[in-house]
C-alpha cells in the first residue's frame, strides 16, 4: 500500500473496480478517461515526487476512514437487504 494507482476509467470490471476505489478514498485525480491522459498523469507522478510522498503519507488513513473499510455499516445494509428481501416474499406467499 502506498503507491499511487493510476487508471483509465472504462468498461472492464479492473478498471471500474479500481475508479470505484479510488473515488471511494477521495482520489478521483488519479482517474483517466483516455490513455493518453494516464501517460500524462503518470509522468505528471514521476515529476512530482512530494505528490507521491504525500499520497504516501495519507493513503493508509484515508482508506481507513473510508466506506470501504465500514464492514459493520456495510454488515447492517445487507442486513437490511436480505430483511427486506425476506418481507416481501413472506407478504406475496401469504395464505
Amino acid at each position: 500500500m502506498g503507491l499511487p494507482v493510476v487508471c483509465v476509467e472504462g468498461f472492464n470490471s479492473s478498471s471500474r473496480s479500481t475508479s470505484r476505489i479510488l473515488k471511494s478514498i477521495n482520489e478521483e485525480w488519479l482517474i483517466t478517461d483516455s490513455f493518453e491522459n494516464y501517460i500524462k498523469k503518470a509522468i505528471y507522478l514521476i515529476n512530482n515526487p512530494n505528490k507521491v510522498r504525500d499520497f504516501r503519507f495519507n493513503i493508509r488513513n484515508k482508506l481507513m476512514n473510508s466506506k470501504l473499510t465500514d464492514y459493520s455499516g456495510f454488515t447492517k445494509s445487507l442486513e437490511d437487504c436480505y430483511a427486506g428481501i425476506w418481507k416481501k416474499y413472506c407478504e406475496e406467499h401469504k395464505k
